[in-house]
This record gives C-alpha cells, structure tokens and sequence, in this order.
C-alpha cells in the first residue's frame, strides 16, 4: 500500500518538473534545468530535456548574433560608395564582394576640384571587427578630405584615429591615389597595401602590356606613429587601364583548387 501510494507521487512530481521545464521554454527561458534524480527513464529524459535546452539556447544566440550581421552588413554598404560621382573622362568600376556578411575590404571615390580621388583598403581581421576599422578609416578620410587636406595629412590623421580609436593590434592596409583627368597624371599613397595593377592600352600595340606600379610602400594605418609618407606619380595615357584590389584577389582561387 505504501509503495502504491509513494511511487505516484515520485513519479507525478518529476512530470511537474518536466512540465514546468516545457513551461519555461514556451516563454523564453532555457536556463530551467529539470532536476529529476530517480535512477530510471524519468532521469533519463530530464537529462536529455536539458540537453535540448541547450540546444536551443545556443540557436537562439546564433539567430541574435545572424540578425545583429545583417544590421552591420547594411550600416557597411551604406557606408560604402553606393553611386559613384561623375567623372568626366574617366570610366570607374567597383567590384565588392565579401566571403561573410560583413568584413574588412573598402573603397571610395570623390570628385572635387577637377581631381578625382580613389582609395581602396583591407582591414585586419574578419566580421564586425574588420568592418569597424574600415568604417572609422573612411569616416576620417572623407571629413579630411572635406576640409580639403592634402593627401599626406588625410593619411596622417586616419593613422591616428585608429591609433586612439582601435586596439593596438587593428590595422588596415590602403593606397590613397589622385588622378588629375585632363593631365592623366596620378598620385598615390601605398600604405602597406598590394601594388596597384596597369594595363596599358596603346593604340599601336596588338596586345596590351600590363606590370605593377611598384614604389615605395609605407606602413600600414594603426600600427606606428609614423607610417611614412613616401608618394608614387605615373603618367596614364588614354586607354590604360588602373586595378586596384586587396589581397583576396589575388588569394582566390578556382574550383578545382
């Protein structure tokens, strides 16, 4: 009689706990651990219950880390140049295309003053963090660039907002150039980035010849308080073709490996 009476209970009070368990994850909650310690399949299926709140605890961080992704990939494309300005003369073509939702690759065109302006830089790392260096770097080059500073001293104070702004181990990699259309004369600043890629377009050649514009390359932003400042000039000629890319393009690969 004892037995008839005790058993029910033990195993009606485990059920609750297992009842409440499901009643906290309908609100949310999935840090509600049944604690059933009966030695039978009743504990058994207390415990995988909380193996499964687990589970779905870490869904639901996964779901708010994807969601929070997609609110930084928007704030990064409408950071980044969406329409280009007009530039007489000149014909520009940006290509972006990033491995996750967000990262570190970035670029901007400006036109002002018969001079047209192009960067294009990496930033170090990958996700959030890597977006976060490129948003800070082209938030100071274009308020730089408004106050119609020289090249030197944009470079110059986008090294010291990330030196101040960032942790010491970020840094971004960029070459800052200008390009004078009616001269066809260009500038740049290779701050640790790949050497920008010519092609030339020479009306008398059957086939066009193309070789890196190498010059002296200065330190990457972020990292010393003196990047260097070192400046390259080349002459463009009509039909020439100037690419600039990051690092990514030249690691792809196809495939088949």
């Amino acid at each position: 009689v004892a037995l008839a009476v005790i058993l029910p209970r033990r195993l009606g009070a485990n059920i609750s706990r297992l009842v409440e368990a499901a009643r906290a994850i309908g609100r949310g909650d999935f840090d509600q651990r049944p604690e059933v310690h009966s030695g039978d399949e009743i504990e058994e299926l207390a415990f995988r219950f909380g193996e499964m709140q687990s589970g779905l605890k870490r869904l639901q961080q996964l779901f708010a880390q994807d969601r929070e992704l997609e609110i930084a990939a928007s704030i990064q494309q409408s950071m980044l140049q969406r329409t280009l300005p007009e530039t007489p003369g000149v014909r520009i073509v940006p290509i972006l295309r990033q491995a996750n939702l967000v990262g570190g690759d970035w670029y901007d065109v400006d036109v002002s003053a018969g001079q047209i302006s192009v960067v294009v830089g990496d930033a170090s790392g990958k996700g959030i963090g890597a977006a976060l260096i490129a948003t800070v770097t082209l938030s100071v080059l274009r308020a730089e660039r408004r106050l119609g500073a020289t090249n030197k001293r944009i470079i110059e104070q986008a090294n010291q907002a990330l030196r101040e702004g960032t942790n010491s181990d970020s840094f971004t990699t960029c070459v800052y150039t200008t390009m004078d259309p009616a001269s066809g004369e260009i500038r740049w600043l290779n701050m640790g980035h790949p050497a920008p890629f010519l092609l030339r377009g020479e009306a008398d050649s059957a086939e066009a010849r193309g070789y890196y514009l190498e010059g002296p390359r200065n330190r990457a932003l972020g990292w010393f308080e003196d990047p260097g400042l070192a400046e390259t000039v080349a002459q463009l000629a009509p039909g020439d073709r100037l690419v600039f890319y990051t690092d990514g393009f030249l690691e792809a690969k196809s495939a088949d490996g």
